[in-house]
């Protein structure tokens, strides 16, 4: 089951540093896929000029960075790389 949080405990859970990634899917062209169970998330390093990698959270990911092309629409969070 999802858990349910109340905005009092998601204002806590941010304030401690908590980063929300929703399992935002991608857009190709028009057409969205994935919605609700893949997230792909641009990081700051590319792989050249039309290629960059993605934080990619899946059921049974056995990788969490993929290569992905730029014409490909993944979701943006500002978090910091390490």
């Amino acid at each position: 089951s999802v858990p349910s949080y109340s905005v009092a405990q998601f204002e806590a859970l941010e304030g401690a540093g908590v980063v929300f990634l929703p399992a935002a899917g991608q857009r190709t062209g028009s057409t969205t896929s994935n919605v609700g169970t893949v997230g792909n998330y641009w990081t700051a390093s590319h792989v050249n000029g039309t290629t960059g990698y993605t934080f990619h959270i899946a059921p049974n990911a056995n990788v969490m960075q993929n290569v992905v092309t730029y014409s490909t629409g993944c979701a943006v969070r500002l978090v910091r790389e390490y």
